[in-house]
């Protein structure tokens, strides 16, 4: 007599004794040696209740049978040995698989009622197994799929197959086409970067506010996942990493004469981020800053290239005035005042975006809880007292490298001893610095015993550098 299947499982088989599941018997597939039993409810769990031990079985049927009208899936017997040594092709049975039951699935086909399953035989070798489901893997390539919604900003982005510049440019005629589906387009790249599986429409950013946006958005992120494209560490995403830097910084370079200062792209861009850099989801917070600090140092290069044009509109205007009344050019006059006004009106919108940013993300980044984002923060500051050391390179900025040295993360300490090898290897930046020095320099001799030999070295360059 065979056994029945579980009594849990009876509902879902639609089990029959006979021919449902046969014996086995010699010559059809079983071991010439052994008569064996279906399994009981203990076996058809896998020994001791666990399941995904392996694939051995030693349970082998050349057929088994499938109601008609049904899809049929596979159940494997997981066991942690098998019960015997053999196998009717002379492998060891620990490299056969077998099918213990065949579970109906819906189909077309519904019967009526308290009609007996319409039973036909079926090849083993011929019934599907049903498709596992996929765990992400290392290489985020569960991120790049999750999404319907396909990107093109970050497809392209993502697949490094088409030069920034070309999908910059690409995206810059879909934003002066309009506007809003272009803004979008990019705030999507940005919510597809943070591994989001939510996408904004111009619906949600035309009646909510960004909070409820975001607020949506964090609802679409997989409470089993804390993968993210920025936490990978796999060739093609630090790949990725890079190349989304370069489209930030190459969004403001190609707008910087017109599209940035039309009151529209930099105020809603800056706004969204700073909403998303004070989530509590650290894929957001951790992308958005890094959007938001690149987009920054974008920012001051803009501003210190229109600092430029002010001198030389100054000194153009100057030379000019200086020939005297009868040898003055009204016209270009008026043409060089005009051109003092747009471009004042230009340093001034700029340093209103850079302080936005500045005070709504770096003042509360910095010290963020992820010492990721704090070296982002302390990185891109250098960079900024680098670059253009007539805004930055003051006691009210570099006072946040200093506190920062303190920081308990190797590589948050690292990032502002870096910082600081780049102000002080000039003398005209390591002169602005004296207050800085006397009040931080007992902590930066301290640091030569870092325990982290890394940081240790850094250190005592700095020093070097520092009495030169």
């Amino acid at each position: 007599m065979s056994r029945a299947p579980p009594p849990a499982l009876v509902p879902l088989l639609g089990w029959a004794p006979a021919p449902a599941l046969r014996q086995a018997q010699p010559g059809h597939g079983a071991c010439p040696h052994h008569r064996h039993q279906p399994p009981t409810a203990r076996e058809w769990w896998g020994r001791g209740g666990r399941r995904g031990r392996g694939p051995a079985s030693a349970w082998l049927y050349p057929t088994t049978t499938v109601p008609t009208g049904t899809s049929a899936a596979v159940t494997l017997a997981a066991t942690s040995r098998t019960r015997c040594g053999c196998a009717t092709s002379g492998e060891p049975a620990r490299h056969r698989a077998a099918a213990l039951y065949v579970l109906p699935s819906p189909s077309g086909h519904v019967p009526r009622p308290g009609a007996a399953p319409n039973l036909h035989r079926v090849p083993f070798c011929q019934v599907l197994k049903r498709p596992r489901r996929r765990e992400p893997g290392g290489d985020g390539s569960s991120l790049a799929a999750s999404n319907p919604e396909q990107n093109t900003l970050f497809e392209a982005v993502r697949s490094a197959k088409i030069a920034v510049e070309t999908v910059v440019d690409d995206w810059l005629e879909t934003y002066k086409q309009d506007r809003e589906t272009g803004f979008l387009e990019l705030v999507n790249f940005i919510v597809r970067s943070c591994g989001c599986r939510g996408v904004v429409t111009l619906k949600m950013f035309r009646h909510l506010q960004n909070s409820e946006i975001i607020q949506q958005l964090t609802e679409k992120f997989e409470e089993d996942s804390a993968e993210y494209p920025l936490s990978l560490g796999t060739q093609p995403w630090r790949r990725f990493r890079a190349t989304f830097c370069e489209l930030v910084a190459a969004v403001v370079r190609r707008c910087q004469y017109s599209v940035v200062y039309d009151e529209f792209l930099m105020d809603a861009l800056i706004s969204l981020l700073t909403g998303l850099s004070d989530s509590q989801v650290r894929a957001f917070r951790h992308t958005s800053t890094l959007a938001a600090m690149k987009l920054m140092t974008a920012l001051v290069n803009v501003a210190l290239g229109v600092s430029l044009h002010q001198e030389n509109n100054q000194r153009q205007y100057e030379a000019e005035w200086s020939k005297g009344p009868g040898r003055q050019a009204t016209d270009k006059l008026e043409a060089l005042l005009e051109k003092r006004r747009e471009l004042q009106e230009q340093q001034e919108e700029i340093e209103n975006m850079m302080n936005a940013i500045f005070k709504g993300i770096f003042v509360h980044r910095y010290r963020d809880v992820v010492p990721e984002i704090r070296a982002i923060c302390m990185e891109e500051l250098g960079t900024w007292m680098k670059s253009y050391t007539a805004s930055f390179l003051t006691d009210g900025y570099l006072k946040y490298i200093g506190w920062t040295l303190h920081d308990k993360q190797r590589e948050v300490r690292l990032q502002c001893v870096k910082a600081l090898q780049g102000l002080y290897c000039h003398r005209d930046t390591a002169a602005h610095m004296e207050l800085f020095t006397s009040r931080f320099k007992t902590r930066m001799v301290s640091m030569v015993l870092d325990k982290e030999p890394d940081v240790a070295v850094e250190v005592v360059k700095l020093l070097t550098l520092m009495l030169e």
